[in-house]
């Protein structure tokens, strides 16, 4: 800092007072002040939200951005390596990528389409839906008035479908930050399991499919010469047909083969030989 060639403080948590800001951020809040300067700055820039002009999104801590800053603090973190341990990207380390972004319209008014009160006060709890119907709405930004009255069911046809896991609170307090960030954690941690057991059962199924596959090529083909082919059994058919035809019409044949033919062994053999011996 003195030209000594000592740390350079590059970094907020070298600046003198930076725990006292945290702090002091911490306690706002929980305070309607802090809140009410939550629900109207860019968590990132710090610059003024414009509902009317500006395009706001959140993020799944509830915190609201100029979307073309977050965008391109995203590009740049992607980038480049040195960006690691800013504060920018300190602040959006919890943010994976433009999925992990939710479109928020309040609206010209900023007022809640279901109660008409007043969303960027900061007195009272806001939520934004997420679902993709939502997000293409004017407004989609509701009082916590609203969800108790209503219902979840009774807001599907306007803002539908989406469950109470689509429902994100804007500007929270300290508290209901740390709620946010473990079902977030756990939210996370269960979709990567489920994706992890998907890859599993698809593996096991393709080593299935080519175990069946070796079996069946284990298996000796079947000799097709063994088989009597249909070639020859029609001409055993036609040499019988030829051998009974015959013995039909000559007689002497016909009693050497005739089942009621009274003659022995013996003239049966001399009938034969007499018959080739013509």
């Amino acid at each position: 800092m003195g030209n000594d060639g000592g740390t350079i403080a590059t970094q907020r948590s070298y600046v003198r007072g930076a725990k006292l800001i945290k702090k002091d951020a911490k306690k706002a809040a929980d305070t309607t002040e802090g809140r009410q300067e939550a629900m109207k700055t860019c968590a990132l820039s710090g610059s003024a939200l414009n509902y009317k002009t500006d395009v706001i999104v959140a993020c799944p801590y509830g915190r609201l951005y100029l979307k073309e800053a977050v965008v391109k603090c995203l590009l740049r973190r992607s980038q480049s390596a040195s960006m690691d341990g800013t504060s920018s990207a300190n602040e959006i380390s919890h943010i994976r990528g433009l999925k992990d972004l939710y479109a928020v319209k309040f609206g010209s008014s900023c007022q809640c389409p279901v109660t008409g009160q007043d969303l960027s006060s900061g007195s009272l709890p806001c939520f934004v839906i997420s679902s993709k119907k939502a997000s293409k709405l004017e407004r989609n930004v509701l009082s916590e008035k609203a969800l108790k009255q209503m219902g979840l069911d009774s807001l599907q046809e306007d803002f539908g479908p989406f469950t109470e896991h689509d429902i994100v609170h804007l500007a929270p307090t300290t508290s209901e930050l740390e709620k946010m960030k473990v079902a977030m954690m756990f939210k996370r941690e269960n979709k990567a399991k489920a994706k992890n057991e998907k890859k599993k059962r698809k593996a096991g199924d393709k080593g299935n499919e080519s175990l069946k596959f070796s079996k069946k090529s284990q298996v000796a083909p079947i000799n097709n010469s063994l088989k009597p082919s249909k070639r020859s059994h029609n001409a055993a058919s036609i040499a019988q047909a030829t051998v009974a035809s015959a013995v039909a019409q000559n007689p002497v044949l016909s009693s050497l083969f005739s089942k009621d033919s009274t003659l022995s062994e013996k003239e049966k053999k001399d009938k034969l030989f007499a018959t080739n011996g013509r």
